[in-house]
């Protein structure tokens, strides 16, 4: 049983994390944005705002897979940590893929 909660928890923190990735790339293309740190202007605090929720919703749905897929709290607390861990690595591989098939069109 937990072999195949963990198995789920990956598949749907790397699901995640392609979603995640292909909204960023796409944000950042629609924007013309190449460089974050050089490419924005000026503080915006709507965007601050969204982004601060995008990554609160990003704990949020890693939380809850993490309360579904674990019996006791330890456990709990465990697949969220190894959800995270998942979601984080392929997240920053599936932005780079993203990035360079963005790139070749």
């Amino acid at each position: 049983m937990q072999r195949r909660n963990l198995l789920f928890a990956a598949v749907f923190a790397i699901a995640m994390a392609y979603l995640e990735a292909a909204v960023v790339v796409n944000l950042r293309k629609l924007y013309g944005i190449t460089d974050i740190m050089a490419s924005l202007s000026s503080f915006d605090a709507q965007i601050s705002r969204i982004e601060i929720g995008r990554e609160a919703a990003t704990l949020v749905m890693l939380w809850a897979l993490g309360w579904i897929a674990g019996k006791k709290l330890q456990s709990r607390i465990g697949f969220f940590i190894f959800a995270f861990g998942v979601w984080d690595i392929f997240y920053i591989i599936m932005r780079k893929i993203s990035g360079r098939c963005k790139k070749r069109r």
